[in-house]
């Protein structure tokens, strides 16, 4: 980094945002926790309070941010389209994916009845097919472009949870694969690329606080995916399969549309 990196300026000194940096902190932990807690212990009781208060303690920050001198989040990045959308597509594709990795181990132990070291085993070529379309995404956005291939790397995934949709009672690793190869597949694509599209439409000086809110609303989402899923798996291990890929599937849909929207004119 030291020989590739070009030298930066010295910025002047900008206060911490004490309070906005707490704010959020807090309204992440308990929107996180009510999430996790609930997909087991149920959503009433201590779980919605703290989801309730995470709620509270999320809107008390973006009113906080508006009128900090110095905030954590300039809210301003966030009106323009590739930010915004970002961040919604990013927390799409950490709730599904994060949401049905985990079921889908739910499913190969409880329903299939294979040892954890198989289940393990089956999840080796979404690890082999990230790692070739993370490598391919970034001269696919040079030659077409960070929204298409974006767009082209959620609707990849969503194909692979409708095919995953159809696993049932007795399915095989081989029934497995496809949406195995495309899951992953997608994500890869999209992920590298939904990062540089977010980059390339803010300003420099915004682009650390961007990207830091993209990953946090990304954490998040996978958190919710994984507590929702939970309990839609909890009701039944192969319905919830079912119903968690359907959902995952029609979610990367919208968030394809999202990105493909024309945008309003001004």
């Amino acid at each position: 980094t030291l020989l590739v990196a070009p030298p930066s300026p010295p910025k002047p000194r900008v206060p911490f945002d004490l309070v906005g940096q707490a704010l959020a902190a807090a309204a992440v932990t308990l929107l996180v926790g009510g999430l996790i807690e609930g997909g087991h212990r149920g959503w009433g009781g201590a779980p919605l309070a703290a989801l309730v208060a995470g709620l509270v303690l999320a809107l008390a920050f973006v009113l906080f941010e508006r009128r900090a001198a110095h905030p954590a989040m300039p809210l301003s990045v966030f009106r323009r389209r590739p930010a915004w959308s970002a961040v919604v597509v990013g927390s799409a594709l950490n709730f599904t994916y994060y949401g049905l990795i985990f079921v889908l181990g739910l499913y190969m132990l409880r329903a299939l009845h294979w040892t954890p070291g198989k289940a393990g085993l089956a999840f080796l070529p979404l690890t082999a097919t990230f790692i070739v379309s993370n490598l391919l995404s970034g001269s696919l956005v040079g030659r077409f472009g960070a929204r298409a291939v974006t767009s082209g790397g959620v609707l990849v995934a969503a194909c692979g949870y409708a095919l995953t949709a159809r696993l049932g009672q007795g399915s095989s690793l081989a029934e497995m694969l496809p949406g195995f190869a495309l899951i992953p597949g997608g994500m890869g694509l999209a992920i590298p690329a939904l990062t540089s599209g977010l980059l390339a439409g803010v300003d420099r000086h915004d682009a650390g606080a961007a990207s830091g809110v993209l990953n946090a609303c990304r954490q998040v989402g996978g958190a919710a995916g994984v507590a929702i899923f939970g309990a839609l798996a909890g009701a039944g291990i192969v319905s919830g399969l079912k119903a968690s890929a359907m959902i995952a599937a029609a979610m990367l849909v919208a968030a394809a549309g999202v990105l493909l929207a024309p945008a309003r004119k001004a």
